[in-house]
C-alpha cells in the first residue's frame, strides 16, 4: 500500500479523535456561559442549543494539516508536502480570509453582527483570491465560453466566493443539512485531489472531513436518547466552511496549460454538491424581490422550510436533501462525459424545477390534510423581524 494513503488515514483519524475530545467541552462551556441558540419563529428546534460548534473547525483542521506536513517530511521527504510558490501563496491568502470570516462568524454567534458588516468581510476575504493570483480563467465551454480575460474572471471570482459562502450559511437551517452537504462536498473534493495527485489539498479536505463527521454526529444524534448534547455550528462554522469550499472550487477548476491538473468538467464536478444551496439562493432572492420585502430579511422561504411545509420531519428534510445532493453529483458526473457544460447546467435547472413542482404539489395536499401546518406558515411573505445586531 502506498505510504501516502496511510498518512491520509492518520490525518483523518487525528481530526476525528480531536473532534470527539473537543466537541463535548464546547457543549459544556456553551451551556455554562449560556451561549445558546434560543428558539424563535424561524427556528426548527424547540429548546436552547449550544451554537459554538463551528469554533472547532478551523483550529482542528489546521492542526491536522500541520500533522500531515510533518509526517510527509519525516516519512517521505519534504518534496511530497511542499508545493510550488504560487500555490503556497494562494494557501496563505486563503488562510487569512478564512481567519477573517472565522472571527466575524464568532462575533455574530456571540453578540450578533449586522448583515452589511458580514457582507463587507466576505468581500474583503474574496479579494484575497485574485490578490494571490487565483481567479477563474475558463468556464469550460458554458454557453460556448472557454478562456476568460482577467477583467471578467476577477469579478466572477469575487461573486463566486461570496455566493458559495452565503449558500452554505443560509442552508444551515435543519440538523445535519449544512454539515451533511459539506461532508459530501469534501468527500468528493478529497477523491478528486487524490486522483489528481495533489496531496496537500487532499489532506485539507480530509482534515475538515474528520471534524465535520464528529459535528454531524452531535448535531443530528444529540438528544436525551443518546446522551449526547445537540450542538450547532453557527456562523463561525458555516462562513468558514463556505469560504474554504469556494477556495477549493476555484483552485480545482482553474485552467492552467502548464500543469496537468484540470480534468474534464472539473468546475461543474466541484459545483455539483453545492447545487441545492446555490440554486436556492436564486429562488429565495427572486421571491423576496417579487413580494417587495428586504432581500436580506430572514424568512421561511428556503427549501428546507418548504419541505417542512410539505409535511416532512426535520430528519426527513435532511435525508431528502442529502439524497438529492448525491443525485446532482451523479447526474453531473455522468452527463459531463457525453454533453457540453451548457446541457449539464440545463439538466440541473430542469431537475430543480421538477423538484419544486413536486414539493409544491405536496404542500398543497398537506395543507388540505393538516391545516395546522398551513396556519403555521400563513404569513404570505414569510418574513420575520430581525433581531438587533451589533454593528462592527
Amino acid at each position: 500500500m502506498n505510504i501516502l494513503y496511510i498518512i491520509y488515514a492518520v490525518v483523518f483519524m487525528f481530526s476525528l479523535l480531536m473532534g470527539f475530545l473537543v466537541m463535548p467541552r464546547i457543549v459544556s462551556i456553551s451551556i455554562h456561559k449560556r451561549l445558546v441558540d434560543l428558539p424563535d419563529e424561524r427556528r426548527v428546534h424547540k429548546a436552547p442549543c449550544p451554537r459554538l460548534g463551528g469554533i472547532s473547525f478551523l483550529p482542528l483542521a489546521l492542526m491536522s494539516v500541520f500533522l500531515f506536513n510533518g509526517l510527509c517530511v519525516l516519512v517521505l521527504g519534504a518534496s511530497v508536502s511542499s508545493t510550488d510558490t504560487p500555490t503556497f501563496v494562494r494557501m496563505q491568502f486563503c488562510g487569512m480570509g478564512a481567519m477573517l470570516l472565522y472571527l466575524i462568524g464568532e462575533a455574530d454567534d456571540l453578540v450578533g453582527v449586522n448583515y452589511k458588516a458580514k457582507f463587507v468581510a466576505q468581500l474583503v476575504a474574496a479579494c484575497l483570491f485574485p490578490l494571490s493570483g487565483l481567479c477563474l480563467n475558463n468556464l469550460g465551454g458554458l454557453f460556448g465560453i472557454h478562456q476568460l480575460p482577467a477583467f471578467v474572471g476577477i469579478p466572477l471570482t469575487l461573486f463566486l466566493v461570496v455566493y458559495i459562502t452565503n449558500g452554505i450559511n443560509l442552508i444551515d437551517g435543519v440538523d445535519g443539512l449544512a454539515s451533511g452537504i459539506c461532508i459530501l462536498t469534501f468527500i468528493l473534493y478529497a477523491s478528486m485531489f487524490i486522483f489528481l495527485n495533489h496531496p496537500v489539498f487532499a489532506a485539507i479536505c480530509l482534515s475538515i472531513l474528520g471534524v465535520l463527521t464528529v459535528f454531524f454526529i452531535f448535531n443530528v444524534f444529540g438528544g436525551k436518547r443518546t446522551g449526547l448534547r445537540k450542538l450547532f455550528m453557527g456562523d463561525t462554522g458555516s462562513l468558514t466552511l463556505g469560504y474554504v469550499i469556494s477556495f477549493l472550487v476555484v483552485h480545482i477548476s482553474t485552467f492552467n496549460v502548464h500543469r496537468v491538473f484540470v480534468m474534464s468538467g472539473a468546475f461543474y464536478a466541484a459545483l455539483s454538491p453545492l447545487i441545492i444551496p446555490l440554486f436556492d439562493i436564486v429562488r429565495v432572492v427572486y421571491a423576496r424581490y417579487r413580494d417587495r420585502v428586504p432581500l436580506f430579511a430572514p424568512d421561511k422561504r428556503h427549501i428546507h422550510h418548504k419541505l417542512l411545509r410539505a409535511g416532512l420531519s426535520p430528519r426527513g428534510v435532511m435525508v431528502t436533501l442529502l439524497l438529492l445532493t448525491v443525485y446532482f453529483i451523479g447526474l453531473n458526473a455522468l452527463l459531463s462525459h457525453y454533453v457540453s457544460a451548457t446541457w449539464v447546467l440545463s439538466a440541473d435547472v430542469l431537475s430543480w424545477v421538477v423538484m419544486h413542482l413536486a414539493i409544491n404539489r405536496c404542500i398543497y395536499r398537506t395543507n388540505r390534510l393538516r391545516p395546522e401546518l398551513a396556519i403555521r406558515y400563513e404569513n404570505p411573505k414569510n418574513t420575520i423581524p430581525e433581531k438587533n445586531k451589533f454593528a462592527l
